[in-house]
């Protein structure tokens, strides 16, 4: 049995005389159960044996104690259950709000976070009618190392940059494109897994990297072999800011880049009937920017 378990801790403002309103305990608690919940649809979206009535009964939050003396703490916790999934869900909660104010505010989301996550993270840090001044929540350690998030002024600007970034109008979508460039492995990927959908980047040279996300079946074994071949990927692209995507349905191995002199004569080869009688000392020697 998987239980989610963390304490609610609230400073300085009123919280200071042990108490908070009921209308603002009211509005977290909603707010956080409904985040659990958000965070927990997203990564447990690959488990295909999920029930979401499960996910939905399992996240459901309750105080379970009384509050503790100096400022104002609170227990809380899910009902036991048998998925693991909601303890995961705040724990990469929690983990995830952490980088925040450590992102560099493109429109990419730490794990697991959603629009409306963030925007419940940032009302979190604002309390009303002073309230408190700060708000922990502080995950159980469950067998795992404590984790906590405070929600302040800093997470505040951190949620609310983020929020611009991911309003900006910057992404556009292309149906059936290809790119063709220089495939890399990633180090938080699990290539190893026979079934499971990765992600692998392509460089093509013209300074972005694209993030292409993959079928396994799609890609050759040992995928070490693969590493630093030229591709063709072909599939949905998301043209962004930064970090271009693209969801491949198919992909080709080329190979290595093929040496300049043999493209060259491969393309002449091709087109003899138009060199017939030239000289083509100096247009190879312009392609290979040679004096």
């Amino acid at each position: 049995m998987a239980q989610l378990r963390f304490t609610l801790s609230f400073h300085g403002g009123k919280a200071n005389e042990h108490r908070v309103s009921a209308d603002t305990l009211a509005k977290i608690f909603r707010g956080l159960s409904d985040d659990i919940e958000n965070v927990c649809r997203v990564i447990s979206s690959e488990d295909v044996n999920i029930d979401l009535q499960e996910i939905i009964r399992s996240c459901k939050l309750y105080i379970v104690g009384q509050p503790e003396e100096g400022s104002l703490a609170i227990p809380v916790a899910t009902e036991e259950s048998s998925t693991a999934w909601p303890e995961m869900a705040g724990r990469v909660y929690a983990s995830s709000l952490r980088q925040l104010p450590l992102d560099d505010f493109d429109e990419d989301l730490p794990k697991g976070l959603t629009r409306s996550v963030l925007e419940n993270a940032k009302a979190y840090s604002e309390p009303p009618n002073g309230e408190y001044d700060e708000m922990k929540l502080t995950i159980e350690a469950n067998g795992e190392p404590e984790i906590a998030i405070i929600f302040d002024q800093k997470l505040k600007l951190a949620t609310e940059r983020k929020l611009v970034a991911l309003s900006s109008p910057s992404t556009s979508v292309i149906h059936g494109y290809s790119l063709y460039g220089v495939l890399y492995g990633l180090e938080n990927q699990n290539y190893d897994d026979p079934s499971a959908r990765v992600t692998v980047e392509v460089d093509p040279g013209d300074g972005t990297r694209w993030m292409c996300s993959v079928d396994k079946e799609l890609l050759p074994s040992p995928l070490e072999a693969v590493w630093t071949k030229r591709v063709a990927v072909h599939g949905t692209a998301t043209f962004r800011q930064r970090k271009p995507l693209m969801d491949v349905e198919r992909i080709e191995i080329l190979g290595d880049k093929p040496d300049i002199d043999v493209a060259l004569e491969n393309f002449i080869a091709v087109n003899q009937a138009t060199w017939e009688g030239e000289d083509l000392t100096d247009y190879m020697n312009l392609v290979r920017e040679r004096d």
